[in-house]
């Protein structure tokens, strides 16, 4: 999932030790901030660009409110200050990765034994801890058994728990060999799935298996922030898509969002990779960011504003075991003071009637569309959900009033 095109050459092993080091010597002893608090929902950029007043504005206006790039820890003290000091500028957060002083698939980790290894991650915990743009930690990116083992990973998360008790660790992964193993070795967990490459819309899609994924992960680690991985392929998810990805993964319990990668989404053209592992110049409408997804992705943020901190979070029968084949439905239900939220995503890819069951403990209901929802007759009557869908993979989100006896 790297995106190593944006990133400088990293400094020589010693040269980051002492520019660390340095740094560190002349901090204060402060303890480290909290962090992201539990009970917020992180919208993350992967690579998020350079650290300029132009540039991180538009990333908070467009919707994302915590920014990352690779292997910024490594870089020179002033280089990490100053992405900090902007991101604080602009009210964003930093998800700092730290990966590159444990992960010894890259430097300066691959040139150090795993105890200088860790000293490293302990001095870069230590120097930017206190930082008040810091979110939380991203430890590693897409780890597997060949190379970094579950037991490994454990270690390097109580290695930074025992510096900052209070601030998350955090990783990518990927459904891969023994992914689930990897579930309790970290604070937060963000799976990533390809579901958009070229494939026409709407028959030939990976939708389905990317709401799967991101449910199962959800059910097994501590804290769910999935990646939707959008940009910097062929074909770019239309609005309808993007919505089905935004939504149906709230569906299944997660708690943040994470999106890659925002450096594509910044030029024209941009670089596409090949089947083979090579690249070639494509195009990117440079409008796509403001008129299709940042739509979405601002209507996300209302709805998860309007239901966060929720009294209740329930799930209608099935749609957290993933028992949805005989119905091709996601769902999940919110309360919070006193209202009830909906959202139902048709999962599949034709336009089809809806009869499903649904218990929302409400009785009889109507449905009021939030947002970008289609205006309907949907309701809720009987136990059951009855719905007209006239799209592939269209999302409803609404707010249930009951019927009067």
């Amino acid at each position: 999932m790297r995106n190593d095109h944006p990133l400088r050459a990293t400094p020589s092993v010693p040269a980051v030790c002492l520019l660390i080091a340095g740094c560190l010597a002349h901090a204060q002893p402060v303890p480290a901030r909290p962090g992201i608090p539990p009970d917020t929902f992180p919208i993350v950029a992967f690579s998020a660009g350079n650290p300029n007043d132009s540039n991180f504005a538009e990333v908070k206006r467009v919707g994302f409110d915590t920014v990352h790039r690779y292997r910024l820890a490594s870089r020179a003290p002033a280089d990490v200050k100053a992405y900090l000091d902007m991101a604080d500028k602009h009210g964003l957060k930093v998800m700092m990765d730290v990966s590159a002083f444990v992960d010894p698939r890259h430097s300066p980790a691959k040139d150090m034994a795993p105890d200088e290894r860790l000293e490293a991650l302990r001095t870069a915990i230590r120097t930017w801890k206190s930082h008040p743009a810091l979110g939380f930690w991203y430890v590693y990116d897409e780890p597997a058994p060949k190379v970094m083992s579950p037991a490994s990973l454990k270690q390097i998360h109580d290695t930074v728990k025992a510096e900052t008790p209070d601030i998350p660790t955090a990783i990518a992964q990927h459904w891969g060999e023994k992914w689930w193993e990897y579930m309790p070795c970290v604070d937060i967990v963000m799976p990533d799935f390809y579901p958009i490459r070229d494939q026409a819309f709407p028959e030939v899609s990976r939708l389905p298996q990317m709401a799967e994924f991101f449910g199962k992960v959800g059910r097994v680690s501590k804290r769910t922030v999935p990646i939707v991985q959008c940009f910097g392929f062929p074909r770019l998810p239309n609005s309808t898509e993007v919505r089905y990805m935004l939504f149906s993964s709230l569906t299944q319990g997660i708690e943040g969002m994470a999106f890659w990668s925002y450096w594509y989404a910044r030029f024209k053209p941009f670089q596409i990779r090949n089947k083979d592992g090579g690249s070639k110049a494509g195009e990117f409408d440079p409008a796509y960011m403001r008129t299709v997804y940042s739509p979405v992705l601002l209507e996300l943020k209302a709805f998860v504003a309007s239901i966060m901190p929720a009294d209740k979070v329930a799930y209608a029968k099935g749609a957290k075991d993933w028992e949805i084949s005989d119905t091709g439905l996601l769902h999940g239900l919110w309360r919070r003071d006193g209202a009830t939220y909906v959202v139902a995503v048709n999962n599949q890819a034709e336009e089809r009637d809806i009869n499903a069951p649904f218990d929302c403990g409400l009785g009889n209901c109507v449905l009021e569309p939030l947002g970008a929802t289609r205006r309907t007759d949907a309701r809720i009557r009987d136990a059951r959900l009855v719905i007209s869908a006239t799209t592939p993979w269209e999302v409803f989100v609404w707010r249930c009033t009951p019927v009067p006896k």
